[in-house]
């Protein structure tokens, strides 16, 4: 899972969090005003980009339920254990 997709699912778990960032990072003459005017940002910025993935994922998840539902059960990888020194990691033991 590359880093769009990963943030696009923990974006997916933030009520109205898609909805606010296409209200607030619009485009204003080819530059995004929803993250500052001190450094222009070309638009669509990162986090369009990310709301809009996350939008895919959701409406795929609809169809996926016949349009029942809003949002797709998340695929999350297995989370990781912090490693103790000298320690030996066996893949898929918990």
């Amino acid at each position: 899972m590359d880093v769009i997709e990963t943030a696009a699912w923990w974006a997916i778990e933030q009520p109205g969090w898609v909805e606010r960032v296409f209200e607030r990072h619009v485009s204003d003459d080819g530059r995004c005003t929803g993250c500052g005017s001190y450094r222009p940002v070309p638009w669509p910025c990162v986090l369009v980009v990310i709301a809009r993935r996350a939008q895919e994922l959701i409406e795929l998840g609809r169809a996926q339920r016949g349009g029942v539902g809003e949002r797709p059960a998340p695929r999350r990888p297995a989370p990781m254990r912090p490693r103790v020194p000298g320690q030996r990691v066996t893949p898929g033991a918990a």
